[in-house]
């Protein structure tokens, strides 16, 4: 995972202020969401505190982790807590703030041909054989992988259509060759495109179609 969220909190000097006063600091802000059905890595920090004294707690999830780096499981609910306390010389538990999240569900991944081609484009023949494979896009502020396991490309030459099945996301040679000798304007069909998510799920995304042009 690709990013990390990470909480400070400035502690006062005297214990009964601190729960009133020790507000926490998310940078950058744009964080202040959590996904649900992944791992969301945390670091949470408290200036003069040692990692292994923090405390952490979190509604509508589960935590795991210590010394400051966690891994944060959220369900499907509208918003989370994280409460943050800390031990301090003679072992007492002091609160030391809490942070609101919002929780979210992963946009849906789009499939793209080549270096960015959508669904419905059109694309010359000799950029589709340069980069000859499909990729993924998602829409959040962060990295987090999913794979294409599989797929299938149909396409008419002549009178003959032709279906040709790749594993990974990486054209075969023999998809290269009947796209080198597919007429201009001639549709290519992407197809039975299987993607393993993060969370480790296999789903069949929507056929891609592109029009291949000279």
């Amino acid at each position: 995972m690709g990013w990390v969220v990470m909480l400070a909190f400035v502690l006062c000097s005297a214990r009964g202020m601190a729960q009133s006063e020790n507000m926490p600091v998310v940078s950058p802000e744009m964080l202040n969401v959590l996904y649900a059905g992944i791992e969301n890595p945390v670091q949470i920090a408290i200036p003069g505190v040692l990692p292994d004294r923090i405390r952490v707690g979190v509604s509508n999830g589960t935590i795991s982790g210590k010394d400051g780096y966690y891994i944060i499981r959220v369900s499907g609910q509208m918003s989370c807590i994280l409460d943050i306390s800390y031990l301090d010389d003679e072992g007492v538990t002091v609160k030391a703030g809490e942070k609101h999240f919002r929780i979210k569900h992963l946009p849906e991944p789009v499939i793209i041909i080549g270096p960015g081609y959508r669904d419905h484009s059109y694309i010359s023949r000799n950029e589709l054989l340069e980069h000859a494979s499909l990729g993924i896009e998602v829409d959040v502020p962060f990295d987090y992988t999913h794979y294409i396991l599989s797929f299938s490309m149909r396409a008419t030459k002549g009178r003959k259509q032709i279906v040709l099945a790749a594993t990974g996301r990486s054209f075969t040679q023999e998809m290269k060759n009947l796209i080198q000798k597919l007429d201009s304007g001639c549709m290519v069909y992407f197809e039975e495109i299987k993607v393993k998510g993060p969370a480790g799920s296999v789903r069949l995304m929507a056929p891609v179609q592109v029009m291949v042009v000279d």
